[in-house]
C-alpha cells in the first residue's frame, strides 16, 4: 500500500509539471504571442520537460503505468523542443524562426495532451486502488 501511496503522489506531482508545460506551449502557440521568438522562452520550455523528469527519477524508474500495465507513460516520450536557428539579423530569418518554433510547439501539444490524458487514467486507478476513489475530483 505504502509503494501506491508513493506512486499516486508522484503521478500528481507529474501531473502538475505537465500541466506547467502544457500552459507554455499553449501560450507559444498564440498567434499574438511572439515569446517564441526568444531562445530563453524555448529554453524556459525545455527546462520545465526535464523538470517532469524528476519525479520518475525518485521513483527509480524510467514509466509509470497502471496496474495492469496497460497504461504506461515513460520519460522517453518526453519530447524536447528543437533548437532554433542562431542568426536573427533580417525580419525574413526573425520571421523563420518564429515558423519554426511554432510549428515544433503545435507537433508537441498533441503529445503532450496524450500524455496528460493517460496519466490522469494512472491517477484515477491509484485512487480507486488507495480508497481515495470517492473523492476524486475532475481537475
Amino acid at each position: 500500500m505504502e509503494d501506491l501511496e508513493k506512486k499516486l503522489e508522484l503521478t500528481e506531482e507529474i501531473l502538475e509539471e505537465l500541466g506547467k508545460v502544457m500552459k507554455l506551449l499553449k501560450k507559444g502557440s498564440n498567434p499574438l504571442i511572439g515569446y517564441v521568438f526568444t531562445n530563453d522562452y524555448c529554453e524556459k520550455i525545455n527546462a520545465q520537460i526535464r523538470q517532469v523528469k524528476s519525479p520518475f527519477r525518485r521513483l527509480g524508474k524510467n514509466e509509470i503505468s497502471d496496474s495492469r500495465g496497460d497504461v504506461t507513460v515513460g520519460t522517453r516520450e518526453l519530447m524536447m523542443l528543437r533548437a532554433l536557428p542562431l542568426s536573427v539579423v533580417t525580419k525574413g530569418e526573425h520571421t523563420g524562426r518564429y515558423i519554426d518554433a511554432k510549428g515544433n510547439i503545435l507537433e508537441l501539444i498533441p503529445l503532450y495532451e496524450d500524455l496528460i490524458m493517460r496519466m490522469e487514467s494512472i491517477r484515477d486507478e491509484l485512487l480507486i486502488l488507495t480508497g481515495r476513489g470517492d473523492t476524486s475530483s475532475n481537475s
